[in-house]
């Protein structure tokens, strides 16, 4: 019965030495894990922006090649508006414009 505690720490010094070791293992495997994925990241940084950029310039020059389309289009509102304000301009009374009308069609006298 003497040879119990020999064997008991004797077991539990070899326990304790397998858990330091397995804890330094996992350990190294994380901080090895952590340092892989952070250069990993890195290494996509100058891609990332080259897509952005090449999105950014894609996008500059398609807005560019539709230039003379967009202000064409807002030249033709331009003068529609212009046009729309026109013609109201020239109504400076209802009342006198509606006696034209009526005058014209013969309903009434003028007056």
């Amino acid at each position: 019965m003497n040879k119990l505690p020999t064997v008991a720490k004797t077991s539990m010094s070899q326990f304790a030495s397998s858990l330091r070791v397995g804890f330094n293992q996992a350990l190294s495997v994380s901080k090895s894990s952590v340092t892989s994925i952070v250069s990993s990241m890195r290494s996509g940084y100058s891609g990332a922006y080259s897509s952005g950029r090449y999105i950014g310039q894609g996008l500059a020059n398609g807005m560019r090649s539709m230039l003379g389309t967009v202000r064409s289009v807002a030249a033709q509102l331009a003068a529609a508006a212009d046009a729309a304000i026109r013609a109201k301009a020239r109504i400076h009374s209802p009342s006198k414009v509606s006696k034209k009308k009526m005058v014209l069609t013969g309903e009434k006298d003028g007056c």
